[in-house]
């Protein structure tokens, strides 16, 4: 009964480890003597669902492990677009690839070698590992940076739906063999979906549904931004750079609706142990490779711990080039929207509007689809004092990485802990979680990836009682201590510097004061 039990939990979770591997051979065998001739072999991805050409990114590698570019290509910051179907030409020698398409497919790699006037097709057959979309949840990067002639064919090689561009957009020329595709709605791999409206500046914020009129302000004070944003009427202001000195000065002006949880910090190309000219962890325990994600978290825990009410986000950042598009993405669940069973595709202000009120999960891998209390994230449970709610986790999970935890947090401390062997031996079931006091809760998956984090998380569920957020006095202590160093810094300014600064400063540690006042928490 335990073993059947366990393998329907297993099967419920649809937990796929990547075994697969495809030998691509080329009827051909290294040559030294044509050295430097190389061949070329037509190469084509198939979905193995529709048996239809798809557009997905590859990568080649020597065998030593160094990057091949495959020029007449569309590059994607780590390999190249496969757009179906493509002539590739490499110089002769022994290879390694990978093809990816996105968080939702298997990777498929292999082997292979090229030599002189080397000519041939081969097909690599993708399989699906999980629908999100069939399930309600649809993706999408917030901001790129991707020009947009290339940005439609750029999403749909990562499987990706919704996307906002930021800033200018040269007329960017690349040679191909034929012209690029366009997005269609009615696309056999789903709508595309690019918002323009966006803005960033130079500070770490991003601006989501700017006027035509708007400019990101090019001050030395941060908040003048916002100050912009309110008086030309822009729909969010979203934190983009978690690590920035004026966080503190950003939240306590009461305009801020979300932050990247997984931004910029988490990329494929290399290692990032820390992020240059943000304050560094005030904390021992941040300093690997895991460092900047488990630091984002933390500061994260610290808005929510202090009352806030602020959604996560994960995408590229307005600062990212060279990188796969919608590599850390946000995946969100319009609940209004897709009831039935057979749930529509979302519009693109139904997107934004859940990304930004954190009906949403975060990942750079995993493939998370939780309920608390049969609520999907972004839900706020209501209650009285004396009253008790009594609520059970249920998810979903698919991921190609191992996962080192599955964990239910409330309040910022681990409710529920467990690895998914011991998750499936007590039968997929996580204990209730009773709570009688406000706060808020989130569903986080962690893998064991080295190179950087790699997870996924839910967007908090918030519990209110007597209509009144959860603030803890050592969250707001944490801000109030950012701000102090803050202030320090600024206090070595010329006086008129200082001075524009001054209004802002003042404002937030009035904020903070009240937030202090206003705890009813530790």
């Amino acid at each position: 009964m335990a073993n059947s039990m366990q393998r329907q939990v297993r099967k419920r979770l649809t937990i796929k480890m990547l075994v697969w591997r495809l030998a691509l051979v080329g009827a051909v065998l290294l040559s030294g003597s044509a050295a430097q001739a190389g061949g070329s072999f037509t190469l084509t991805a198939v979905d193995e669902s529709t048996g239809e050409p798809v557009p997905t990114r590859v990568v080649f590698t020597r065998a030593d492990g160094r990057p091949q570019i495959v020029r007449r290509t569309v590059p994607s910051g780590v390999g190249f677009v496969l757009d179906g179907e493509q002539l590739v030409a490499l110089p002769n020698g022994a290879f390694q690839f990978q093809v990816i398409r996105g968080p939702e497919y298997r990777v498929i790699t292999g082997n292979f070698s090229i030599d002189r006037d080397a000519s041939d097709a081969h097909s690599v057959t993708l399989p699906r590992m999980v629908d999100m979309a069939a399930e309600g949840w649809w993706s999408g990067d917030p901001a790129v940076t991707t020009p947009l002639r290339l940005l439609p064919l750029l999403m749909q090689s990562e499987d990706l739906h919704f996307a906002g561009r930021v800033g200018e957009d040269p007329q960017t020329q690349i040679r191909l063999d034929r012209p690029l595709p366009t997005a269609a709605a009615d696309a056999p791999w789903g709508p595309i979906e690019i918002r323009q409206d966006l803005a960033a500046d130079q500070h770490g914020l991003l601006l989501v549904g700017t006027p035509e009129s708007f400019t990101a302000a090019d001050s030395a004070v941060s908040s003048d931004t916002i100050r912009a944003a309110v008086r030309q009427d822009v729909n969010a202001v979203v934190v983009e750079n978690p690590f920035a000195w004026d966080v503190p000065i950003w939240l306590a002006s009461g305009r801020i609706k979300a932050m990247f949880l997984m931004g910029d910090w988490l990329r494929l190309d290399r290692k990032i142990t820390a992020v240059s000219g943000s304050r560094p962890p005030s904390e021992v325990g941040f300093r690997d490779a895991h460092g900047p994600g488990r630091w984002a978290e933390h500061v994260y825990w610290q808005m929510l711990n202090s009352g806030l009410q602020i959604a996560p986000l994960g995408g590229s950042g307005s600062q990212l080039k060279n990188h796969p598009v919608g590599y850390c993405r946000t995946y969100v669940h319009a609940a209004q929207d897709n009831r039935s069973p057979d749930p529509q595709p979302i519009g693109q202000q139904a997107w934004w509007d859940a990304a930004l009120t954190g009906q949403s999960v975060i990942t750079n891998g995993p493939l998370l689809r939780p309920t608390l209390g049969g609520e999907y994230p972004g839900h706020v449970f209501r209650a009285y004092s004396g009253e008790a709610l009594e609520m059970s986790v249920e998810l979903n999970l698919s991921t190609r990485d191992p996962v080192e935890y599955l964990e239910v947090v409330h309040n910022g401390n681990v409710f529920y802990s467990a690895r998914l062997d011991e998750f499936a031996e007590a039968g997929g079931v996580i204990p209730p979680l009773r709570i009688e006091h406000s706060g808020w809760v989130i569903v986080r998956v962690v893998t064991l990836f080295e190179d950087h984090w790699r997870a996924a998380v839910s967007a908090p569920w918030y519990i209110h009682f007597d209509d009144r957020p959860r603030i803890s006095k050592q969250a707001v202590q944490f801000f109030r201590d950012w701000l102090s160093e803050r202030e320090a810094m600024l206090a070595k300014l010329p006086a008129d510097q200082r001075a524009a600064h001054a209004p802002y400063v003042i404002a937030a540690r009035n904020f903070w004061q009240q937030q202090a006042a206003a705890a009813n928490a530790p």
